[in-house]
């Protein structure tokens, strides 16, 4: 009975080590900001850790943009692209979670965000100067026949 408590606590204790070793690669390995064209921005928000980290980050950056699909439920993997004035591309890249946070200078943009090459989802947003934010909930239609 003695050695099979012994080897059931043990178990229970390497699977707890074994979580707190998962734990701890994903405290090493927060958010990276991403640049593009002298614009700075990061997507995550999958999880509760990227989720608090966001809202540490988020007061950085004066575009925050929230990626649904047509029923309020969060997206990833959406490609996403923002537009200067004269139609550049500035950013371009597929999220890493539901929310992106962009640092661009003051002005009007055009966010264009596709979910797997449908017809993308464009909107015009006026970015304001730092500290202020311009945030964009955009929900993605749903795909034909759904």
């Amino acid at each position: 009975m003695r050695i099979f408590i012994l080897t059931v606590t043990t178990l229970a204790l390497l699977a707890l080590r074994a979580g707190a070793d998962e734990m701890d690669v994903a405290a090493a390995a927060p958010l990276q900001p991403q640049v593009q064209h002298g614009v700075q921005f990061l997507s995550g928000g999958v999880g509760d850790m990227e989720q608090d980290e966001l809202l540490v980050l988020n007061k950085k950056y004066n575009l925050r943009v929230a990626l649904t699909d047509a029923k309020g439920e969060y997206l990833s993997g959406i490609e996403v692209a923002i537009e200067n004035s004269a139609g550049k591309a500035l950013v371009e890249t597929t999220t890493a979670g539901p929310i992106l946070l962009a640092e661009l200078d003051p002005g009007r943009y055009v966010l264009k965000a596709s979910d797997h090459g449908r017809k993308p989802e464009e909107r015009v947003v006026d970015v304001p100067k730092l500290p202020q934010q311009a945030r964009l909930y955009v929900a993605m239609p749903a795909a034909s026949g759904s």
